[in-house]
């Protein structure tokens, strides 16, 4: 579904008004490893923070998700 939404058009950094939380937020807060992919992928931003000044990224550190926190590192770390 997510793959289908992004392939037409759908902003993968649009953000919930009340909570500022993104759809990435949610994904990584559910622990899905491959819609986390598919967003940042298409745009998402690894450092957004919602309302509360939390990042995806911190989320996973939270969660205790090495496997995601591996991920999102990976798009806000420059190649060397």
């Amino acid at each position: 579904m997510v793959n289908k939404l992004l392939q037409k058009g759908a902003n993968a950094r649009v953000k919930d008004k009340v909570t500022r939380r993104s759809a990435l937020h949610h994904a990584v807060k559910k622990g899905h490893c491959l819609v986390v992919e598919k967003l940042l992928e298409h745009g998402a931003y690894p450092i957004q923070r919602d309302r509360e000044g939390v990042t995806p990224i911190c989320m996973a550190l939270m969660d205790r998700n090495d496997a995601l926190a591996a991920v999102l590192l990976h798009y806000i770390t420059p190649p060397l």
